[in-house]
């Protein structure tokens, strides 16, 4: 879960190498801290860790919301540009 908070600002030194580790780590595995950080995202009202966020779930991971455990939760990429 450490990892995903390097997302925060993808300009931290480290932060392109934790992307590149997360997108190796088993889908299934990851998905509950994916969620998680999106929510702490969300609350923080952080849309640049959003946009990492969704740079990881969507492009990298291809993952989908009927993946997420509360798809309505994975609607928040759609107000991210």
């Amino acid at each position: 879960p450490g990892l995903l908070e390097w997302l925060q600002d993808m300009n931290w030194p480290g932060a392109w190498i934790a992307l590149e580790t997360l997108q190796d780590i088993d889908i299934l595995a990851l998905l509950p801290y994916i969620e998680n950080a999106l929510k702490k995202a969300v609350a923080e009202d952080d849309e640049m860790w959003i946009m990492a966020i969704k740079e990881l779930a969507i492009n990298r991971l291809k993952i989908k919301a009927t993946d997420f455990t509360n798809p309505e939760l994975f609607e928040v990429f759609d107000r991210i540009e």
